[in-house]
C-alpha cells in the first residue's frame, strides 16, 4: 500500500509548470517550454540521478588522481595503472 499524501501535495508533485521551473533553476533544460516534456517529474528525476551519478562516480575516481605533464597543462590520469600516463622521474 502505498503511502497517502494530502490533495494539496498531491497537485504540487504533479505540477509540470513548478517541476518545469525547478528543472530550470537546477540548471537543467535551458531554451525548453513547458510543453516539451510530457513530465516534467521523471524529467526533473532523470537528470538528478544522472548528476549524482556523474557525481558519485567523479568522487570514486578523484582519489586516485595523478597531474601528468605540467601542472597548469597537466591531465588528470584516472587510470592509475596506466604506466605510460604517469610522469616520467626527472
Amino acid at each position: 500500500m502505498l503511502p497517502q499524501v494530502s490533495k494539496a501535495w498531491a497537485i504540487l508533485v504533479e505540477d509540470d509548470v513548478l517541476l518545469f521551473r525547478m528543472c530550470l533553476k537546477d540548471g537543467y533544460h535551458h531554451g525548453t517550454a513547458v510543453s516539451d516534456s510530457p513530465c516534467w517529474k521523471n524529467t526533473l528525476r532523470d537528470c538528478r540521478n544522472s548528476e549524482n551519478a556523474v557525481r558519485s562516480n567523479w568522487e570514486v575516481h578523484v582519489s586516485g588522481c595523478e597531474t601528468v605533464g605540467h601542472p597548469p597543462l597537466g591531465l588528470c590520469s584516472l587510470l592509475p595503472e596506466a604506466p605510460f600516463l604517469r610522469p616520467s622521474p626527472p
